[in-house]
């Protein structure tokens, strides 16, 4: 990762404010009480709020702290970097807890506006290969497809579902996205090659209800990245095939 880490602590300093701040829209703290004297005990979801409100601070400090490390440490430092590696890493993860964590018990009420489709995905496909360089491949297509939805929601939808892809694939595998007007809906498509245990997994997340999601890696994940779909009235599925090929759908109202 070395030298692909911003080489200037003011610019790493925005960044981070920048994190912080895009963050409190969905941690801002509240009230732990409720407004119902007969109700003694706080929410879960505000629980969470809370946490997430307490925990930004000090991963948004430590990522900080990693791209300091990253600008003095010397390249031929090898094993340092590795552990640095590990932090950035670690710290990205924690974050992407904390966002399912918020999104399952009490995401914000969708604001839907326009999406245009291909700039949503190629500005996150771009996030994820800055942290990850996976080989995604973003399909053409000569109709752009114009989305009725929470941005937002959206790309948080969007992020988790590569994400989730991110631990499941075959490492070296294509990650292949598409979208497309199909029947009145847009539909996004993203499909890769995994093993049979992982397709297993996902196939159990999707039979799932909410009240019963098993406890496994990417549950929360998931079933956070359900609930934000449905709530902006889209609808997701996963499909296998042959050869450990397994595929999200995506349908959202297609912007008229």
């Amino acid at each position: 990762m070395g030298n692909t880490i911003f080489k200037n602590s003011s610019l790493a300093q925005s960044v981070s404010l920048a994190i912080l701040e895009s963050s409190r829209m969905l941690s801002a703290p509240e009230s732990f009480r409720s407004n119902n004297p007969e109700t003694a005990e706080p929410s879960a979801a505000q629980v969470v709020r809370h946490l997430a409100h307490e925990l930004r601070q000090p991963l948004s400090t430590l990522e900080s702290l990693a791209f300091y490390l990253d600008i003095v440490l010397p390249e031929a430092d090898e094993r340092c970097r590795e552990q640095l590696v590990k932090i950035q890493t670690l710290v990205r993860q924690a974050n992407e807890i904390v966002d399912d964590a918020v999104y399952f018990t009490q995401a914000s009420t969708p604001n839907p506006t326009t999406v245009a489709l291909s700039e949503l995905i190629s500005r996150k496909v771009a996030d994820c290969n800055f942290c990850d360089e996976l080989n995604i491949q973003v399909e053409e297509n000569l109709e752009e497809c114009i989305v009725w939805a929470d941005p937002i929601h959206l790309g948080y939808a969007f992020a988790a579902a590569l994400g989730i892809f991110r631990r499941i694939v075959f490492s070296g595998s294509n990650i292949t996205i598409h979208s497309r007007k199909r029947e009145g809906k847009a539909e996004l498509r993203i499909s890769s090659f995994a093993s049979s245990a992982q397709v297993e997994k996902l196939r159990q997340l999707a039979e799932s209800s909410e009240e019963q999601f098993p406890v496994m890696e990417g549950a929360l994940s998931f079933a956070s990245m359900y609930r934000v779909v449905q709530a902006n009235e889209g609808d997701l599925k996963i499909h296998s095939g042959p050869d450990h090929h397994v595929a999200f759908h995506f349908l959202f109202p297609a912007a008229c």
